[in-house]
């Protein structure tokens, strides 16, 4: 080869890279064919709360419901506000080597998406520390819970007679947390 052909071959290979845009593909592919479809629009968390129930006893009580999530984005529980307890704090009672304890969870919890988060007795549950006098059972305390990327949500809990074993195991894992509390 001469170097005319060589520079000759140089340039056209650069005229073609720049009409083609490097891309391998002629001048002539139009927009539309390179075009993806739009992606799907990704729902936030979309939350709804049901069975909101108060268990008082003297100097501590607890909330359970369960938060569903049916958005695309998990959520999560940071915080509960409320006139009806001196604290309200999210906890979670666990077993570590055979004895029950109930754990601060400062965290809070997560609602996943398409999923839910269930505050029950002898699990994830928010402690109520040094509840108000309200009322006897049937009778309502408000909570207002708030959340990382959802707007607060204000609920009513109806104050319920612990179940038969309810009681004693939160009583339990309650007096366990004053002692831990004590002996920091």
């Amino acid at each position: 080869m001469n170097l005319f052909t060589t520079t000759g071959m140089a340039a056209g290979l650069v005229l073609w890279a720049i009409l083609t845009g490097c891309g391998g593909r002629g001048a002539d592919v139009d927009a539309a064919s390179t075009s993806t479809a739009p992606a799907s629009p990704v729902l936030a968390p979309i939350l709804e709360v049901t069975e909101p129930r108060a268990q008082l006893m003297p100097g501590v009580g607890a909330v359970y419901l369960t938060v569903t999530n049916s958005g695309d984005e998990a959520d999560h529980l940071v915080a509960i506000k409320t006139a009806a307890a001196s604290v309200a704090e999210t906890h979670e009672t666990v077993v570590e080597e055979g004895v029950m304890r109930m754990m601060a969870r400062p965290e809070g919890f997560e609602i996943p998406a398409g999923g839910s988060l269930e505050l029950a007795p002898g699990g994830k549950h928010i402690m109520l520390i040094e509840p108000q006098p309200t009322s006897d059972e049937g009778g309502t305390i408000l909570l207002t819970l708030h959340f990382a990327t959802s707007e607060p949500i204000a609920i009513e809990a109806i104050v319920t007679t612990p179940a038969s074993g309810d009681h004693a195991m939160d009583h339990d894992a309650a007096h366990d947390m004053e002692h831990d509390m004590e002996h920091d």
